[in-house]
C-alpha cells in the first residue's frame, strides 16, 4: 500500500467549464446565426469582450437588419393588455434597433423594424437612423 504525503498535492479533478471566451469567430458567427439578431444585441454579445467584439467586426452579421418581426410580436404577444406597457415594450425596441444600428455601423445594406403604435418614438427612431445613413424607403 503507498502512502501519499501530506505536502504533497493532490491532482485537480476535471471540470466541465469551457472556455467560450475562446471560440473560433467562424463558430461564433454560426452561434448568433442561429439565435438571431435580437438575441445577439441583447445577449450573446454581452457573454463576454471576445464574443462583443465577434459580434461588432463582422461585417456580413449587419448586412441585414430585420427587426420587423420582433416588433410585430410584442403586439401580438397578450402579456401587453395595457398602453403603458406597450410603450414601454417599443422603447425598449427602440433601443434594441438604435443598438443594431450603432453595431452595424456603414455595413447595414437593409434595415426592416415592425409597427410602433407610438408615431413620435417611430419618428425619433427614424431621426436616428437617417442622422447616420443615406435611406431608401419603399
Amino acid at each position: 500500500m503507498s502512502k501519499v504525503k501530506v505536502d504533497q498535492e493532490l491532482p485537480k479533478p476535471p471540470t466541465d467549464e469551457r472556455d467560450w471566451a475562446g471560440l473560433h469567430p467562424d463558430a461564433l458567427m454560426v452561434i448568433f446565426d442561429k439565435v438571431g439578431m435580437h438575441e445577439v444585441l441583447l445577449r450573446t454579445s454581452k457573454v463576454c469582450h471576445p464574443w462583443r467584439k465577434a459580434a461588432r467586426d463582422d461585417p456580413l452579421l449587419w448586412k441585414v437588419i430585420d427587426m420587423s418581426k420582433k416588433c410585430t410580436d410584442c403586439f401580438l404577444n397578450h402579456e401587453f393588455d395595457c398602453i403603458e406597457a406597450t410603450v414601454k415594450v417599443e422603447k425598449g425596441l427602440a433601443n434594441v434597433v438604435k443598438n443594431a444600428v450603432n453595431f452595424g455601423g456603414n455595413n447595414v445594406q437593409q434595415l426592416s423594424i415592425g409597427y410602433f403604435s407610438d408615431e413620435d418614438l417611430l419618428e425619433n427612431l427614424l431621426e436616428y437612423i437617417a442622422e447616420r445613413y443615406v435611406l431608401s424607403i419603399y
